[in-house]
């Protein structure tokens, strides 16, 4: 009896999960229709998107060099095992010197969602229409990993501004990073550590919504490493020299797309 009664609990649960989710925008709409507003709250806004605010003087942010920034090279870069995709040549910017003390947003992504590349596909659609066979290539990819993104600054919406406006951004380093970055399911007491932190390159398909990526496995021991007993992935790491600490969760039982966990 006991049993049946948490198995009803557990019904209710899924079901008002899916009743919230059904008024949202992704179920409703096919992302091709989504509209630039949308794209950006799918990508800062929403279940798989979590943004912690670091406030850095002057003095603890230096500016890039002159030249190419870094990770710039020929290279390329894909997303969780996904085809690796180039946008073409892009110019490096130059930084502005920002004075006295400023807010700089991370944003940690769940990339490998659909939603996620559902949402950077959009964006090239509205605003590179030429790649529309690489965008498509981001939707439809088999993933090996789950990934998840860090990203210095929200999702900018022209492609003049991801290649010719100067910034600064957190010093975000692959390094410490994959030091430190761990996953944690939760209820449980178990950290999975990533198989791959990547940086990605200035001109991959992706890096509208990320500098650096993080690959966690699929399965541990056997065993799937997302199960419906579940409630929440809890994701941590230091991001730079200085240790500054990130650490946000994720609700499992939101991150839903037609009736599916989406990640």
């Amino acid at each position: 009896m006991k049993s049946r009664a948490m198995a009803g609990g557990a019904v209710l649960v899924l079901f008002g999960t899916l009743v919230v989710c059904a008024g949202e925008f992704w179920e409703k709409k096919t992302y091709s229709s989504w509209s630039a507003r949308e794209v950006e709250k799918a990508l800062n806004d929403s279940p798989w998107a979590k943004t912690v605010k670091f406030r850095i003087s002057e003095k603890g942010l230096e500016p890039f060099p002159p030249g190419p920034r870094p990770g710039m090279s020929e290279e390329r870069v894909s997303i969780a095992g996904g085809p690796a995709v180039d946008i073409g040549p892009q110019r490096a910017p130059y930084p502005k010197k920002t004075p006295g003390e400023t807010q700089y947003p991370l944003v940690i992504r769940w990339l490998s969602s659909r939603t996620a590349r559902e949402a950077v596909a959009r964006h090239w659609q509205l605003t590179d229409p030429a790649l529309g066979a690489q965008v498509n290539q981001l939707v439809s990819a088999q993933l090996n990993y789950y990934t998840v993104a860090l990203h210095s600054e929200p999702l900018p919406l022209s492609v003049e501004n991801i290649r010719e406006r100067a910034f600064l951004q957190l010093p975000l380093s692959v390094e410490k990073i994959r030091e430190t970055a761990f996953l944690q399911l939760l209820p449980g007491h178990k950290k999975v550590l990533p198989v791959l932190v990547e940086l990605v390159k200035i001109k991959a398909l992706i890096s509208p919504a990320a500098h650096v990526l993080v690959h966690f496995p699929k399965g541990v021991d056997g065993q799937p490493l997302v199960s419906p007993r579940m409630d929440a992935a809890e994701f941590q790491c230091s991001f730079d020299d200085s240790n500054r600490h990130v650490n946000v969760k994720f609700n499992l039982h939101k991150m839903v797309r037609e009736g599916r966990p989406d990640l």
